[in-house]
């Protein structure tokens, strides 16, 4: 069983920027004058062409931008969440699920609870209960980062 993830927040940035060289392109293709392309001629041109451009274009515009702004925002959020970092669990299933969890934390040495739970299909407090007990056996510890959730470390 694999459980992986990632942050998007740069993919989603580079989109956005397609986007954006994309909407330039069309604004200047269909209302642009070409015969003066060079330097800072190019924020002239653009800025002729946004004032001449129709109220209906300039609100497309507009809300356009304002819901790719709003989307960056909320997957902003998500990958802060998450850490900012990609975190791939395998699970081999011998035995119950408390010998596949110390095995697969044997081999990673550390594990975000919020990860456990989400591989294993349980809430976040049997996942904290797990880790707990693995560190009532001195196997593992429990440790409370001051930035995210729990993280279940191994004890060496």
């Amino acid at each position: 069983m694999t459980k992986e993830e990632k942050p998007v927040f740069f993919k989603a940035i580079a989109i956005v920027g397609v986007i954006l060289i994309a909407n330039v392109g069309i604004l200047l293709y269909k209302y642009g004058n070409f015969n003066n392309f060079t330097g800072f001629s190019i924020y002239d041109n653009f800025s002729k062409i946004y004032l001449n451009i129709g109220w209906n274009t300039k609100m497309f515009l507009i809300a356009q931008w304002t819901v790719l702004f709003l989307a960056l925002l909320i997957i902003l959020v998500r990958d802060i969440k998450l850490g900012g970092r990609t975190e791939e669990i395998k699970i081999e299933n011998k035995g119950t699920d408390l010998d596949a969890l110390y095995n697969t934390l044997k081999e990673k040495k550390q594990l975000k609870i919020s990860s456990i739970a989400k591989v294993f299909k349980v809430d976040k407090e049997i996942a904290l209960e797990w880790g707990k007990t693995l560190e009532a056996g001195n196997l593992a510890s429990v440790e409370y980062p001051g930035i995210g959730g729990p993280v279940l470390k191994i004890k060496e």
